[in-house]
């Protein structure tokens, strides 16, 4: 088929990106739109650039593999969330494996406004480009930044890895119970700094000189 696809309830799992029909010939912003429900990408993907995929306000979840065993890499380089995106990427500590979900590109420009949400799984999530990030709650896994971003509300870490790189700026604080936040740039936060609530969390400067505005 050709028309968009509508993912309000339930579960959808595909195996390579023409399982949602044929790509359009350029770019459709919310080709799949996910509200509500669940996309499993249970293979090693990449979805065409222009199958943009639209996070609505009720939020959508996203899983790469099915298996904590699954070793997939699945990319989808277009996409926006107005609703909070959900993302379960699945590994195995054991094993030493895991599976990867990279968002976005690196010269592109992505708005996650309903922020990002990672659930108890140790995979790993690339968040690439220059984007606009509303709230971030880590539970497990590892988050990365490699880009510039703006983070207009808090970042709070339960457990798992969030990595910055470039320089960004941030309207909120950052929370940590547990987990491990990774500064490898100087003044990741810019040069205004950040202000950290530490908990039992880890702070990792990675030979980088950083601005602290408060830490408790």
């Amino acid at each position: 088929y050709t028309g968009k696809t509508y993912l309000n309830n339930g579960t959808v799992r595909i195996t390579r990106d023409n399982n949602l029909g044929a790509a359009p010939a350029t770019l459709v912003p919310d080709q799949l739109q996910i509200n509500g429900g669940t996309l499993q990408m249970n293979n090693t993907m990449a979805f065409n650039v222009n199958r943009g995929v639209s996070i609505g306000p009720a939020g959508g979840r996203i899983e790469v593999g099915i298996a904590n065993t699954n070793v997939f890499t699945a990319t989808i380089p277009t996409i926006t969330a107005e609703g909070v995106l959900e993302v379960a990427v699945r590994g195995d500590d054991g094993l030493g494996t895991h599976s990867t979900l990279n968002l976005g590109t690196s010269g592109g420009s992505q708005t996650y406004a309903g922020g990002i949400k990672t659930e108890l799984y140790v995979g790993e999530i690339n968040v690439l480009g220059n984007n606009t990030v509303g709230p971030v709650y880590v539970e497990l896994g590892s988050l990365n930044f490699p880009g510039n971003n703006t983070f207009t509300d808090n970042l709070r870490l339960a457990g798992g890895v969030v990595t910055l790189g470039g320089t960004n700026t941030i309207g909120g604080v950052v929370n940590m119970t547990e987990g491990e936040l990774a500064l490898t740039t100087s003044n990741s936060f810019g040069a205004n700094g950040f202000s950290l609530n530490l908990g039992n969390g880890v702070l990792s400067l990675r030979d980088t000189t950083q601005t602290l505005r408060e830490i408790t």
